[in-house]
């Protein structure tokens, strides 16, 4: 004990050194881990041998939640040096059996220590334990308020209203209405087809607070961001903790403005969650889609209110830094049907606080909506279009239609577009995606070509005479053929798409797209094709 040489000892002992009490006890003489390797009391290994004690009883497990508690406050009050502390703190937001109330209870204590030194006295590190702390205090009581055991969700309860909700029958039109209907019919329809069923094994209560945190940024004061490059699933769930309770559930937003406010999570990035969650949730034919849609509104509500005024109310000949960013989510996400209710919702609620700013009008019963003529409204009926399209789009070629053909069926990966996409690839890009959709089925192309013939004379013969004057007679079409295309579902959805897309869906360039797949097919495995 005490021996300072860097070389070996002649006199290491073999033994555990025991002393003999002249009352004849026994007693091994146990020397402290941090007085083991010097004659000097060193701080930071002290420290580190109390994180690792904490470490091991926590790893045991055989405890329960105050026990816990009691010795995570009592290692915290022991140790001294920031850079355990921050250790600490680091060990507890990565484990998964850790309780909200650990980790109150040792940042608070930490927040209380550094209270009362003087701003002039902190040094670096000191500053950022405090950074990290009340970040972390702010977003665990948060996490607690969206989590609380208490409140159960009611899904029954159809005369429930939120208080916040948009009147959704004063923004949707009886046009908006029935394209969302039809949207929701074959969106449903189609799920209901392709599902695969997965087991999936979800964690229980609070233990989930690790994969919470551990999406966030706590290093920033007085702001609380999302980590980059974050998987997909990780920030589903950390979105589906804080609004599904909302969005699904019959549960009063009235207090979730001040939570929102009180997490210090930035307004964007809470913005990126909940459009995150509403955009990536599973939709069936079991939802009510109208009351859902009414508690986003809610929810889009007051995640607004507490944005910087001069972000969401500009001139009339402007657009909004805030709004425009939100647009730009909804453009890039490939998931373009939800994405289209929530640019709807999130307009109505733009105009909703443009006119409540304008009127000074603070209650539901006193507001009513305006169709402004400006150019922020102008971005948002521009957008709502195109998604529709692209929700139309992503909706037909995800059915599998059966075909009756003699042609080869080739083979590739389907996935959604976004409007990014589609906006980035140019105009030959809904073409290239629809012929791949029909060599998938193997439509053959004189089918094709039969049956633009018959969608133009089923357009002629609903026009107007004098609308008709400068058309072209119709070709006449054999009975025959008209059997075989009404035998084949897929034209049925062709044509559905052909409304929207006219140009890009000509018979003449959906053919040469096809010509192209397949060659490009063949070049690859010429003894297949």
């Amino acid at each position: 004990m005490g021996f300072q040489t860097t070389s070996k000892s002649r006199y290491v002992c073999q033994y555990t050194t025991l002393l003999i009490d002249p009352d004849g006890s026994v007693k091994e003489i146990v020397i402290p881990y941090h007085f083991s390797l010097t004659e000097k009391n060193s701080k930071r290994v002290r420290d580190l041998h109390l994180y690792k004690r904490l470490k091991q009883y926590i790893k045991f497990g055989n405890y329960d939640e105050e026990s816990l508690v009691t010795e995570a406050f009592n290692t915290c009050s022991e140790i001294k040096t920031i850079e355990v502390k921050l250790q600490l703190l680091e060990f507890l937001i990565s484990n998964r059996e850790i309780h909200p109330e650990v980790i109150l209870k040792c940042v608070n204590h930490f927040i209380e220590k550094i209270n009362m030194l003087n701003s002039s006295e902190m040094e670096a590190d000191t500053k950022a334990l405090k950074i990290i702390s009340d970040n972390l205090n702010a977003l665990v009581n948060f996490y607690t308020q969206v989590t609380d055991a208490n409140q159960e969700l009611d899904i029954t309860n159809g005369n429930f209203e939120c208080s916040n909700a948009l009147n959704t029958n004063a923004v949707l039109g009886i046009k908006e209405m029935d394209n969302l209907q039809k949207l929701l019919d074959l969106s449903t329809l189609n799920n209901y087809k392709t599902h695969d069923l997965k087991v999936s094994f979800k964690e229980n209560g609070k233990k989930s607070l690790s994969s919470f945190l551990k999406v966030f940024d706590l290093s920033i004061e007085g702001t609380i961001n999302l980590k980059k490059d974050i998987e997909e699933l990780a920030l589903f769930q950390v979105a589906e903790t804080i609004f599904a309770r909302y969005i699904i559930g019959n549960l009063d937003t009235s207090e979730l403005k001040e939570q929102f406010k009180n997490s210090t999570i930035s307004i964007n990035n809470l913005f990126y969650l909940v459009l995150n969650y509403w955009v990536n949730r599973p939709l069936n034919i079991d939802i009510n889609l109208e009351r859902e849609m009414r508690n986003l509104s809610a929810v889009i509500y007051c995640l607004a209110q507490n944005a910087k005024y001069e972000d969401l109310i500009v001139d009339n000949n402007s657009t909004s830094p805030f709004w425009t960013g939100i647009r730009q989510l909804l453009m890039n996400s490939s998931k373009s049907f939800p994405a289209l209710m929530a640019a709807i919702l999130c307009k109505g609620v733009a105009q909703r606080i443009e006119n409540e700013k304008e009127f000074q009008k603070s209650s539901e019963e006193d507001f009513e909506v305006w169709e402004n003529l400006s150019q922020e409204n102008c971005e948002w009926t521009l957008l709502i279009g195109k998604l529709e399209d692209v929700s139309l789009l992503n909706i037909i070629l995800a059915n599998d239609p059966i075909c009756n053909s003699a042609l080869p069926k080739l083979k590739y990966t389907k996935e959604s577009v976004s409007l990014k996409f589609i906006l980035e690839k140019g105009r030959g890009s809904v073409s290239e995606l629809v012929a791949k959709w029909l060599t998938l089925r193997g439509v053959h192309p004189r089918l094709i070509t039969l049956n633009e013939i018959n969608y133009q004379n089923s357009i002629s013969s609903e026009q107007s005479v004098s609308q008709q004057k400068d058309n072209i007679n119709p070709v006449i079409i054999s009975n025959e053929d008209l059997a075989v295309l009404g035998s084949e579902p897929v034209f049925d959805h062709l044509n559905i798409l052909r409304k929207q897309f006219p140009y890009s869906l000509n018979s003449n360039v959906l053919l040469t797209n096809m010509t192209w797949e397949y060659a490009v097919a063949w070049q690859k495995d010429i003894q297949e094709i």
